[in-house]
């Protein structure tokens, strides 16, 4: 008896709530401007208990994606959010899609996560999208094209004063921070000498250079040559080196015919055949340049030598005691910046760019007119409530046109589950974003 008065009592309660139901819905529906704001989340009700959202599994292999993180879809009338992921599976490892969207069936979309961690690249990507690195360029380009000569003409003497206060500042630094680190040099020296120059310079140029010079140089060695001993007298060498031998007082009688025969003899048949030796050098330069496995060899040969990772860390210290912990350097600077010529330069130079500054800094962070920037609203959003980090793009397969039929009456076929969410192609910004000061949605840009 207790029981199915206890029955009776929850049908009666049901009834109660399903006719109260109706009620605000049928007066949502005719009350036209009078409705309150409350009405939409009971239409949203209603439509979620009339056509319930699809839970669909999906694969997101190497991506960060979590519980919560919304599914955008792009149509003509700009973007709007389909879903949002649910609950993972760690046994199926999958991540439930939660599809709410009653006009395109994410079975027909190409899914893509996007992240954005926060970084020094991701802030630049997001602040700074093409139209407007292309808009600050033009004005950067602009105001240098009308006032780069004036601003160049009133700080060159405040530069080259310090370059040249600098210049022996910096000779005895890197002289001394040289000798600092001489032994360093000279072991990278020896092992280089071994690995390097012996194990793979050396056989370049016997199997390459060698050959090219042989052809091109021997023939001019030749004629010079023949020419040399042509005009050499034995019998002249021969007695003055027995005379020298000899203990007679007169001494370096050898040393001086050999001194007569390069002025007198030599050096003319050098000169008679400078065209020629000039002509092999050309020949044999322009051969070896040609060569490819020279060109190769000793270009691989520089990138190793360069990143050597001891070579790489000597140089850096060397830099480092020479030029940025050199308190003598850094004075100088100072000084010719802190002169009344720079100071003349920088206010002429601020009242040249400041119009520019501040039309870069309206496209940045937006001005009183028009508010903040939607970008930089982003960029606020991540990095100061840790927002934005994580979402899913659908892409309808057959593009975002927003007229594809609904989701139960499309002919395609469905794809194959659990779906798969891909990394993103290319990067984009967070694609919806609520201003403070409106009711509706910035699409990114």
């Amino acid at each position: 008896m207790l029981s199915s008065t206890r029955n009776r009592a929850a049908a009666l309660g049901l009834l109660f709530w399903l006719a109260v139901l109706g009620a605000v819905v049928f007066i949502s529906r005719h009350s036209g401007a009078a409705s309150s704001s409350s009405t939409p989340p009971v239409e949203q009700l209603v439509e979620y208990f009339a056509n319930p959202p699809l839970r669909l599994p999906a694969r997101s292999p190497g991506s960060r994606l979590e519980r919560g993180d919304p599914v955008f879809l792009q149509t003509v009338d700009g973007w709007r959010q389909g879903g949002y992921l649910g609950r993972r599976d760690s046994e199926t490892e999958t991540i439930q899609l939660v599809w709410y969207d009653d006009q395109i069936d994410p079975r027909r979309c190409r899914l893509e996560c996007h992240h954005n961690a926060g970084r020094f690249d991701d802030v630049v990507q997001t602040l700074l999208p093409e139209e407007k690195r292309q808009r600050i360029k033009q004005r950067l380009s602009a105001a240098f094209r009308d006032h780069g000569q004036d601003i160049t003409a009133a700080f060159r003497p405040v530069v080259e004063k310090s370059l040249r206060q600098s210049a022996p500042l910096l000779e005895d630094a890197l002289k001394e921070s040289i000798e600092r680190h001489e032994d360093e040099f000279k072991a990278i020296g020896r092992r280089w000498e071994q690995e390097i120059f012996k194990a793979r310079i050396v056989p370049v140029l016997r199997a390459e250079v060698l050959p090219i010079v042989r052809e091109h140089g021997e023939p001019v060695a030749q004629e010079i040559g023949r020419e040399l001993w042509d005009r050499a007298s034995l019998w002249r060498f021969g007695w003055r080196a027995l005379y020298d031998k000899s203990p007679l007082p007169e001494k370096d009688l050898l040393k001086e015919e050999w001194q007569r025969f390069v002025e007198g003899e030599a050096i003319p048949v050098f000169e008679a055949h400078m065209d020629d030796i000039l002509e092999a050098q050309k020949k044999i330069f322009v051969d070896v340049s040609e060569n490819e496995r020279i060109r190769d060899e000793f270009e691989a040969v520089f990138k190793e030598m360069a990143s050597d990772p001891e070579f790489q860390r000597l140089i850096k210290a060397v830099v480092r005691e020479a030029v940025i912990d050199n308190r003598q350097l850094h004075a100088v600077w100072t000084a010719n910046f802190k002169s009344d010529q720079a100071r003349a330069a920088m206010e002429l130079a601020g009242k040249r760019l400041e119009p520019i500054v501040r039309e870069i800094g309206d496209d940045l962070f937006g001005t009183k007119q028009t508010g903040i920037d939607p970008d930089f609203a982003r960029v606020l959003r991540n990095q100061i409530l840790g927002k934005d980090k994580r979402w899913v793009i659908a892409t309808p397969l057959a593009g975002p046109t927003g007229q594809e039929p609904p989701r139960s009456e499309s002919p395609e076929p469905l794809k194959e589950l659990p779906l798969t969410i891909h990394p993103a192609s290319e990067p984009a910004s967070f694609p919806l974003l609520i201003m403070a000061a409106e009711q509706h949605s910035e699409p990114a840009p």
